[in-house]
């Protein structure tokens, strides 16, 4: 297959171009450029080439939210999403699936949901969240649309993981605020094995939760990873001092959600973390 990744160079976009060029697909990166005003002819044209369209495409949230830094956030996956959206309507040949990233951020911090009873969160990331889905919804119906609910995507190499894991490995490991907070997480391996699996099954539409199946909190993850490194103690941090530190990003350590891969499971995918130990024993 020929396809086109937004956000090709990002930490979960690098290591997904890579995977789908070791399994024989052409990858084609889309650069920022390609989103700019004046530029919709070109991307339609690049678009007009694809089998399928994947939009990766989004400032990362690990930043203080200022105004100013709310609206990149935005405007990176709103714009960004628009932009490609108009260029496949625009095209009398049209890839035939477009897979547009979103979060489980959209999900409320309370409960659990699956895709058949999802409800929207409040606040910004809902928000956000709810916005980028709905306009990556504006595809043409003659395109497949899958929409992508990502939970913290672990890994040894990238990610969040690194920064959580250093601490431990030199025997403090470190809480946020109660630990009580869902903690919604996938293992990068089976995150890129899972989009291989939608892209090769035409009946998943919709949203589709990209989180391993086992539930667990902020506190259980953390002495799952003191335990890995043999970490003498887990040192809670007041939420108090977090949100002097990160402002309202803090919400992203404070709270959380829990998703379960419903579809996923239901359609016969098989998560090789199953839970966090199983990704633990593998680093």
């Amino acid at each position: 297959m020929k396809i086109a990744i937004s956000g090709a160079t990002g930490f979960v976009g690098s290591h997904l171009s890579a995977f789908l060029r070791e399994r024989g697909d052409e990858v084609l990166s889309l650069p920022r450029e390609l989103f700019t005003e004046g530029e919709q002819a070109t991307l339609a044209g690049v678009l007009s080439q694809c089998d399928a369209v994947i939009n990766l495409a989004g400032a990362t949230l690990n930043k203080r939210w200022t105004e100013a830094y709310r609206q990149e956030m935005y405007d990176s996956r709103i714009g960004t999403t628009r932009a490609i959206v108009e260029a496949i309507n625009s095209l009398k040949n049209k890839p035939a699936l477009f897979i547009s990233a979103s979060a489980v951020g959209y999900y409320p911090s309370a409960g659990c949901y699956g895709e058949s009873d999802a409800r929207k969160g409040d606040g910004f990331l809902a928000d956000l969240c709810r916005d980028w889905e709905d306009e990556a919804a504006k595809v043409s119906p003659e395109v497949r649309c899958v929409i992508t609910r990502f939970g913290v995507v672990l890994s040894p190499d990238g990610g969040v993981f690194p920064k959580v894991a250093y601490p431990a490995q030199h025997r403090i490991a470190v809480q946020f605020g109660s630990g009580m907070q869902n903690f919604a997480w996938i293992d990068l391996r089976d995150l890129l094995r899972a989009m291989e699996f939608v892209i090769t099954h035409p009946d998943i539409r919709g949203p589709v939760n990209m989180v391993s199946p086992r539930r667990i909190n902020n506190g259980q993850f953390m002495r799952a990873v003191a335990n890995r490194f043999r970490s003498w103690m887990v040192l809670p941090l007041p939420g108090v001092l977090l949100h002097m530190i990160w402002g309202d990003a803090s919400q992203l350590l404070l709270s959380g959600q829990c998703a379960y891969p419903e579809k996923l499971l239901t359609h016969g995918f098989r998560f090789e973390s199953h839970g966090i130990n199983d990704f633990l024993s593998r680093i």
